[in-house]
């Protein structure tokens, strides 16, 4: 008789924005898929780790990230699952050392939406294809917020948020 031990994985889920962070629902959303994935295929979700209102374009200021990676580096765990690679990373070079790591440590990463699993080369492979997707909308989201507020400058009309020291009409 040929016993498998039971698979050992956290999650990770990440908002980018405030909004996002004080509505919970991107969250919760997140989590709740990670939860029914690991129940489906019989894996024991030890920890879901959280990155609320960070963008994923560095994984410097992600304290919850460096958190489980050292977790996942120094007990059993064998794979790291997310919703989708977005939410795991929008930095190419961020998930190639990232997998790099994992993989000399034998452990390998879902990405539930994406279908991907790094276990396997096909994995590894359509993991950097849509990683370098990620990081080109990162980019042009952002050239485009740059675009829409020097176009509102040039109006006239105010970028930022609250000025401190004068009264809103609004």
């Amino acid at each position: 008789m040929i016993f498998i031990d039971k698979i050992n994985a956290v999650g990770y889920i990440r908002v980018s924005t405030i909004k996002q962070k004080k509505e919970g629902k991107s969250l919760e959303g997140q989590e709740a898929e990670i939860i029914e994935y690991c129940k489906k295929n019989d894996i024991d979700l030890i920890n879901i780790y959280r990155d609320e209102g960070i963008s994923g374009g560095s994984i410097e200021p992600r304290d919850e990230f460096k958190e489980m990676l050292n977790y996942v580096l120094t007990n059993d765990i064998d794979t790291i699952i997310a919703f989708k690679l977005s939410r795991f990373t929008r930095n190419l070079m961020d998930l190639t050392n990232t997998i790099n790591l994992l993989d000399k440590n034998g452990v390998n990463l879902i990405f539930i939406e994406d279908g991907i699993n790094t276990q396997s080369a096909t994995g590894k492979f359509m993991s950097y294809i849509v990683g370098a997707v990620a990081e080109m909308e990162r980019e042009n989201t952002s050239d485009f917020v740059v675009m829409t507020m020097e176009q509102n400058a040039l109006k006239g009309n105010w970028n930022g948020g609250i000025v401190y020291g004068y009264d809103s009409n609004e």
